[in-house]
């Protein structure tokens, strides 16, 4: 060898090695025995020889020295995604022949020999072990272009053309590969990124999320406070702004394929930092739905695809992202705030492509649906349908949550609530027992009420606290003082619920007998002897009882 050339090697070997953050021998893809990770060669010490070879008949550059993978893959899929994702081409198939873990690390194509591996000869099990399924991967080997770009709503991919003045390239086909994120031999950012993907640089290159910009998920700069588990396993950063996409998503062997969460439960994604130890206690809504009565998050999972109907007919579920947009939420009053971008039933019963009324929201479920459960207390005057019982133009009586109020006339209301132009909204009724906690995830309380509603058929002895909820509202001093019924004659017995429909009175009755909510518990008020069950008005604050009630036979007994 002359002197020049061995000057040339040495200076080359200088350069390489000189540059530790950018050198490969610093990093997991140097798998000779002095690399750094635990997946290495046994004693060999060539560096580049896993990959590359100096002299191949094999066609594939860049001088490669591993064989084709021979494998048909399960691509990404997803009801969202417009994309057309097949089998695996270009640079991505090379980086499979190591993670997809079928050929032996170390077997050359130009010898055929196989080095030994400490630990076994194919990729272990991990992240980096990609396996034949693909499908919770982010999709390689399509292509990338305008039109992809403007095919998909609300602006959510940007025109591949940004890609020039970043890092972040495609290949000679206009196809999105590993190559695109990844730099086999820098490890510079970590995970071999070709750039920082710190507050979701790398993602937001390509994303264009609507209103991302100003979500809390992109601006929080809400820590962990150590308590395990760890929200975020697979990244470096401490924040949730650093954390950005990569707090719910992964781009590589995620627990959900569609839309590549973290976790297979899509509220366990969520849950991984609102359980009080990323989000502020204000936020622990883990706690929340691990109370008596909850919105069951846990009991479906797959369910929920983004653009189903407004009503969630069928199959009947509840999901987070049901009723949050985990890329809008924003802090403010409603409607921009944790319920932005998500669609409602409106009170007339028709669609809304975004909610302006929290109503809205919960008539997705609670109203016209054909396989909601039957009503939870049986009435006279039977309905499942809230949004019914609310409607002031159909309904006998409801509380003001569609409207102002009907009735003026409500001796026992307190401030603000005696106002005639106040409406109460659901989350007024329904939320947690946690006062400090927002939402109607979970409360301690029966049908995730707030405060305290008896609804069991007997209460041996009157306790202020059995009716809690009502005196948020309703002054207990004017109501015990008899002054618009003789309210305790009743009370000693009965709960509200006995006599009062909390929501309202649908159609099928009237003013005369549904007026004031009352619609009849029928499990503890029964028909008279003569077969009537029914309250008849007769002015104000007065009425007459046709009914049996706690043994008693009512043939017209006035209060």
């Amino acid at each position: 060898m002359n002197s020049s050339f061995k000057i040339l090697i040495v200076l080359a070997f200088a350069v390489f090695s000189s540059s530790a953050k950018t050198s490969v021998l610093n990093t997991l893809h140097n798998l000779s025995a002095s690399g750094p990770g635990t997946v290495k060669a046994v004693s060999d010490q060539r560096v580049c020889i896993f990959c590359h070879t100096p002299h191949t008949n094999n066609p594939i550059a860049p001088l490669w020295n591993r064989e084709q993978p021979a494998l048909t893959y399960i691509p990404y899929t997803s009801s969202t995604a417009k994309g057309t994702f097949g089998q695996p081409t270009g640079d991505s198939l090379l980086c499979l022949s190591c993670h997809d873990g079928t050929i032996a690390l170390g077997k050359s194509f130009a010898t055929g020999e196989i080095i030994q591996m400490v630990g076994g000869n194919t990729m272990p099990a991990g992240i980096g072990l990609l396996s034949q399924d693909l499908s919770n991967d982010h999709p390689i080997s399509f292509v990338y272009n305008s039109a992809l770009a403007a095919a998909v709503p609300n602006g959510e991919l940007n025109d591949p053309s940004v890609l020039a003045s970043t890092p972040m390239k495609l290949d000679a086909n206009g196809e999105l590969q590993c190559s695109t994120c990844h730099d086999a031999h820098d490890n510079t950012f970590g995970k071999f990124l070709v750039m920082s993907n710190q507050s979701s640089a790398m993602c937001t290159t390509c994303h264009n999320k609507q209103d991302w910009n100003n979500t809390f998920h992109n601006l929080s700069t809400a820590t962990w406070d150590g308590v395990p588990p760890n929200p975020w396993p697979f990244t470096s950063y401490g924040s949730v702004n650093e954390n950005g996409c990569q707090n719910c998503h992964q781009p590589h062997s995620t627990g959900q394929g569609p839309r590549l969460l973290n976790y297979a439960a899509e509220e366990d994604t969520c849950l991984a930092c609102h359980n009080g130890h990323v989000a502020n206690a204000t936020k622990d809504i883990a706690a929340d739905f691990a109370k008596i009565s909850s919105h069951p998050v846990a009991f479906t999972s797959g369910d929920h695809q983004p653009g189903e109907p407004n009503l969630i007919n069928g199959p009947r579920h509840v999901e987070c992202v049901d009723c949050h947009d985990p890329h809008a939420v924003q802090a403010g009053g409603f409607p921009s705030s944790a319920l932005v971008n998500i669609p409602g039933i409106d009170a007339n019963g028709l669609p809304v492509a975004t909610l302006s009324k929290e109503y809205e929201l919960c008539y997705r479920c609670h109203s016209d649906n054909t396989n909601a459960p039957p009503p939870t207390v049986n009435r006279v005057i039977s309905s499942n349908n809230i949004r019914l019982k609310f409607d002031p133009t159909t309904s006998i009586s409801s509380h003001p949550v569609n409207g102002p109020r009907r009735n003026m006339d409500v001796p026992s209301l307190i401030p603000p609530w005696d106002d005639p132009n106040t409406q109460i909204t659901c989350g007024d009724c329904h939320g947690s027992d946690n006062p400090n906690v927002k939402g109607p995830h979970g409360s301690n309380n029966s049908y995730i009420l707030k405060k305290n509603y008896t609804t069991s058929l007997d209460t041996p002895s009157y306790q202020t606290a059995n009716f809690e909820l009502c005196y948020q509202c309703h002054s207990e001093t004017v109501l015990l003082s008899d002054l618009s019924y003789l309210h305790t004659k009743h009370t000693s017995k009965l709960t509200c619920s006995a006599c009062h429909d909390i929501h309202g009175v649908p159609a099928g009755g009237n003013a005369i007998n549904n007026s004031r909510l009352i619609n009849f518990n029928t499990d503890v008020i029964f028909p008279n002897r003569n077969g009537l069950l029914e309250w008849v008005s007769e002015g104000q604050y007065t009425g007459s009882c046709y009914l049996d009630c706690h043994r008693h036979n009512h043939r017209g007994s006035r209060y």
